[in-house]
């Protein structure tokens, strides 16, 4: 709530190897590669987080665990003229499956800013899906994402934002071991005078990588939006398949969309 974890209206389930509790009370040893990724030192944004974050969860998939549950966190806002800044940390160890879903949401006549923060490991041979569920109003959302994949590796996250006055996603992708899967898939609608803007990167260092972009919008009324998909293909990254893929249907003479792809 206002991203900060509350454990009265949570369910922490016990699942053999998976570790689920708020950031606060993770140890140093659990947070040694927190802010290894974020690019904090040069963008704004990911340094406010990191100066002033809120709260937010830590996540642990042990080895050779393949959890057939999957987590759903709901983010919830309440109150007026909130500043909400979780920071998120997931790992998920070698050989490991998991999957799981964000939902955010907010009160009738709730008003925030949030600035959300996310890093993900994933380890080799390791494998994680990730569903972000965007449907709220009156809300300025910045919700960036952070991941780093192993050698055989599959990373898959689908954005689908429902509302949101203003919404921006980065999800950004470093590839760093060979013969990996990252597939970024999203969807979005917008009305009125809604802005949502999907900023993705991905980092292909490595030879014999595959990486899928797949996005889809529909813009009403004087609504807007933004795909820019960047994918570097490092000299090193041979046979390199990388796919990007933006469709509109602009429902309106006024409605405005921004596509951008770039390798």
């Amino acid at each position: 709530v206002n991203g900060v974890v509350n454990t009265e209206l949570s369910h922490l389930p016990t699942i053999e190897g998976v570790t689920i509790k708020p950031i606060a009370k993770a140890n140093s040893e659990e947070l040694e590669q927190l802010g290894s990724l974020t690019a904090h030192k040069t963008n704004y944004f990911e340094a406010l987080n990191t100066a002033y974050s809120t709260g937010g969860y830590y996540i642990h998939v042990a080895k050779n665990c393949a959890v057939d549950t999957s987590l759903l966190i709901e983010h919830i806002c309440t109150g007026k003229q909130q500043i909400i800044q979780p920071r998120n940390f997931i790992k998920v160890e070698e050989s490991a499956e998991f999957n799981m879903a964000f939902l955010y949401r907010s009160d009738d006549g709730a008003s925030a800013f949030q600035n959300e923060l996310t890093e993900v490991f994933v380890g080799e041979n390791a494998v994680i899906r990730m569903d972000n569920i965007q449907d709220r109003n009156e809300l300025f959302d910045l919700n960036t994402i952070w991941a780093a994949q192993e050698r055989n590796s599959r990373f898959t996250i689908t954005t689908i934002t429902k509302q949101g006055d203003w919404v921006r996603n980065n999800i950004n992708v470093r590839v760093n071991g060979e013969n990996c899967e990252t597939n970024l898939y999203g969807t979005y609608r917008t009305y009125g005078n809604q802005h949502v803007d999907n900023h993705t990167m991905i980092d292909h260092k490595v030879p014999h990588c595959e990486s899928n972009e797949h996005y889809k919008g529909i813009l009403y009324d004087k609504s807007s939006a933004v795909f820019n998909g960047k994918v570097f293909v490092r000299e090193d990254a041979q046979k390199t398949n990388a796919f990007q893929q933006n469709a509109n249907i602009l429902m309106s003479d006024d409605a405005n969309m921004n596509s951008k792809p770039e390798l």
